[in-house]
């Protein structure tokens, strides 16, 4: 029975944890219409959506990984899409997708749009750069947005009963500083001083490598 225990204790500690993903997107119609998008995380589709203006997208994830991957991809368009005028040929109307704002559990990652990545699908060979940095998707390809959850196991060990837990594993962790203290702690680990102001003048921030010694 004991052994029994333990093993459904770790079970439910490693179980899928929900986050929310939410967008606002706004899309743009071409010549056969407004756009349908793929959205889903870790190659799993969530949403299949026509996004006729502006739409705000939401849905539960759940993942144990530590590394996902974001994805949104405008499933059908072509050439056709497109309608050009003038000797310029210039582009009046074109089928194409907006990243408005996009929330991960309530997070603005507003900034970090840009920092995904789309591999476009063009409808002539030679026809843009191999890979795109924008908050537009105007071709199809998959828009990817690599995000991580910097220490996935503060959240498993936190539904551990009280015997279970570790100190270094709390979710938070608060702390009076004395004058002459040093606080060493990895680069991942938010921090900060809760909602109290910093009314330091001075503030020193010095980065090293640390290679743990063993017996």
């Amino acid at each position: 029975m004991e052994k029994w225990k333990q093993t459904s204790k770790y079970r439910n500690a490693t179980r899928p944890k929900s986050f929310v993903v939410k967008i606002h997107l706004d899309g743009s119609a071409g010549r056969r219409g407004y756009p349908t998008v793929s959205i889903g995380v870790n190659n799993r589709q969530y949403v299949k959506q026509t996004i006729e203006g502006q739409a705000t997208i939401e849905f539960h994830v759940d993942s144990i990984r530590k590394r996902n991957v974001l994805h949104i991809e405008m499933l059908d368009k072509t050439s056709k899409d497109t309608v050009v005028q003038g000797h310029n040929a210039q582009i009046v109307q074109d089928m194409r997708i907006k990243i408005e704002k996009l929330f991960i559990d309530e997070i603005d990652m507003r900034n970090h749009i840009f920092k995904a990545r789309q591999r476009p699908i063009y409808h002539t060979a030679d026809q843009g750069p191999k890979v795109v940095n924008s908050d537009h998707i105007f071709f199809s390809g998959r828009w990817k947005l690599y995000f991580e959850n910097p220490n996935p196991h503060i959240e498993f060990n936190y539904r551990l009963d009280e015997k279970g837990r570790n100190e270094s594993l709390y979710e938070y962790w608060h702390f009076e500083p004395e004058s002459g203290d040093l606080v060493i702690f990895p680069s991942w680990l938010k921090h900060g001083s809760m909602y109290e102001k910093n009314n330091s003048t001075d503030r020193l921030v010095i980065s090293v490598n640390a290679v743990r010694k063993t017996d």
